[in-house]
C-alpha cells in the first residue's frame, strides 16, 4: 500500500527537490561563481534542520559507507590545521572543501522521476553553458578571423572557467546522457554535441575518458548487430585526428618533448620548457623530496603547507617563474600538484591518500556490483581525472558536484533493489 504524503512532507520534497536543482546548476558555473553553490549547500542545510525526524534521518545515514569515508576525509582537513604552519590557509580549505552529504539524506528519499528530472537538468544546464560559450567564440571569431578562439582554454574563458573543468562538466554530461531513460534521437543529439566541446577543448585526459566511458556502454547495453556503426564512428574519428594535421592532434604531439633526465636533473633554469607529462612527473619527484625532508609520510605535511612547499621547490629548482605582478603570469608557481592523489599524500601523508582511494573504491564497487551504470561512469571519471588534475575532491564546486550524482545514483539503486 502506497504511503499518502502530509502537505508539510510535499512541502520540504519540492524544497529538496529545487535546492538540489540549483545545486547542480551552480556546480556547472564553476570555482568563480562558488557563492552560489555556498548558498545552494547552505538552503538544503537550513531545510536539513527545519525539516527535524533526525531518528529516521540517522537510520539512513549510519548505513551509508558514502558518509563515513567522505567525513573521514572531511576530517583529515581539520586535522590539518593543527599540522600545518600556516593556520589560515589550512582553515580556508577546511570552510571551502566540505560540501555536507548528510544533507540529501531528508526524511524521504528522492522519486525516482525526480533523479531522471534532477540528471536531466544538469545536462541541459552544461548544454546552455557550453553552447554560450561557442557563440561568444564564433564572436570572437566574426571579429579576428582567428579559429584558436574555438579551442582550448580560450573557448572556456568565455563562460570564466578553464578547458579541464569544462571537459569535466562535458564528460559526466555523456555519463548521464547515456544512462538516463530518453529517446535514442535526444541521446545520439547531445551526445555528438558534448563529443564536439570535448574535442575543441582538447583536454587529453578527459577525451581519453570520453573514449572509454563510450567503449564501455558500448558494449554493455548495445546489442552485438547494433554496435558497428557507432564503434566505426569512434575509429573514424580517431583515425581522421592521427593521420590529419589539426590543432587537437599538436596537443598530444607535446608529449614527444618528454625528458627522462629531468627526473634526475639536479636543477633547471628559466628556458627549461616542461610539456604536461614532465611537469606532472617532475612533481612527483618534488613531492617525494618534501615527504622525505618533512618526515611526513603518516600524516603529510598538512594542507596549510603542502602547496607552499611545492613552489619553494620550484623556486629552488629554478624553474620558470613568469611575471609575479600580473595576474595569471606566474609561470609554473600558478599550477598546483595536478595529481589529486599526489596532492592527498603530501597533504595528509598515507592515511589521507588510502581514504581517498578507498572512497573511489566504494564508489567503483558500488556502481559495478549493482550495475548501476552512472555510477560505475562516475568512478571511471574521477579515478582517471584525478591523476592530471586537482579537481572533484580539492574544489567546492566539483565536489559538491560529484557527491550529489553519487547519492542520486546510490538512491536509484535502492530503487532497484525493491523490485528484484
Amino acid at each position: 500500500m502506497k504511503a499518502i504524503e502530509s502537505r508539510k512532507e510535499i512541502i520540504f520534497n519540492k524544497l529538496y527537490l529545487i535546492l538540489t536543482g540549483l545545486l547542480l546548476v551552480s556546480a556547472i558555473l564553476g570555482g568563480r561563481f562558488t557563492a552560489f553553490n555556498s548558498i545552494s549547500t547552505i538552503g538544503l542545510l537550513l531545510v536539513w534542520i527545519a525539516e527535524g525526524d533526525f531518528s529516521t534521518k540517522w537510520e539512513r545515514l549510519k548505513s551509508s559507507p558514502l558518509v563515513y569515508l567522505t567525513t573521514f576525509y572531511f576530517l583529515l582537513y581539520v586535522l590539518s590545521i593543527w599540522i600545518s604552519k600556516d593556520k589560515d590557509h589550512a582553515l580556508s580549505l577546511v570552510q571551502r572543501e566540505f560540501v555536507i552529504v548528510f544533507i540529501f539524506s531528508s526524511k524521504n528519499p528522492f522519486k525516482k522521476e525526480h533523479i531522471y528530472f534532477l540528471l536531466k537538468i544538469f545536462v541541459y544546464g552544461t548544454f546552455f553553458w557550453m553552447s554560450l560559450a561557442s557563440i561568444l567564440a564564433m564572436k570572437q571569431y566574426l571579429f579576428s578571423g582567428d579559429p584558436s578562439v574555438f579551442l582550448y582554454h580560450t573557448l572556456a574563458y568565455n563562460i570564466e572557467s578553464t578547458a579541464i573543468y569544462a571537459s569535466l562538466l562535458c564528460v559526466i554530461s555523456v555519463a548521464v546522457v547515456l544512462f538516463v531513460p530518453a529517446s535514442a534521437r535526444w541521446k545520439i543529439i547531445l551526445y555528438v554535441f558534448f563529443t564536439i566541446w570535448l574535442l575543441l577543448l582538447s583536454s587529453r585526459m578527459f577525451l581519453f575518458i570520453h573514449l572509454v566511458i563510450s567503449v564501455v556502454n558500448l558494449f554493455t547495453y548495445l546489442p552485438a548487430k547494433y554496435r558497428v556503426i557507432p564503434a566505426g564512428g569512434i575509429i573514424a574519428i580517431v583515425a581522421l585526428l592521427f593521420f590529419t594535421n589539426n590543432p587537437i592532434k599538436s596537443r598530444f604531439q607535446d608529449l614527444e618533448l618528454f625528458k627522462t633526465s629531468y627526473l634526475t636533473q639536479p636543477t633547471f633554469n628559466e628556458a627549461t620548457y616542461f610539456d604536461g607529462l614532465s611537469l606532472r612527473l617532475v612533481y612527483i619527484r618534488f613531492s617525494c623530496e618534501i615527504m622525505r625532508e618533512h618526515n611526513g609520510y603518516l600524516l603529510g605535511v598538512g594542507s596549510g603547507d603542502a602547496a607552499t612547499l611545492l613552489r619553494e621547490k620550484i623556486l629552488s629548482y629554478h624553474m620558470f617563474t613568469g611575471d609575479n605582478s600580473i595576474s595569471g603570469k606566474g609561470g609554473y608557481l600558478q599550477y598546483s600538484f595536478h595529481n589529486i592523489y599526489l596532492e592527498s599524500f603530501v597533504s595528509f601523508g598515507i592515511i589521507g591518500l588510502l581514504t581517498l582511494l578507498m572512497l573511489y573504491g566504494y564508489i567503483g564497487y558500488t556502481g559495478i556490483k549493482n550495475r548501476m551504470a552512472l555510477l560505475r561512469d562516475i568512478f571511471i571519471i574521477i579515478f582517471f581525472s584525478s591523476f592530471t588534475d586537482v579537481i572533484i575532491m580539492h574544489d567546492q564546486c566539483d565536489l559538491s558536484l560529484i557527491l550529489t550524482l553519487c547519492c542520486l545514483s546510490i538512491t536509484l539503486i535502492g530503487y532497484n533493489e525493491q523490485h528484484l
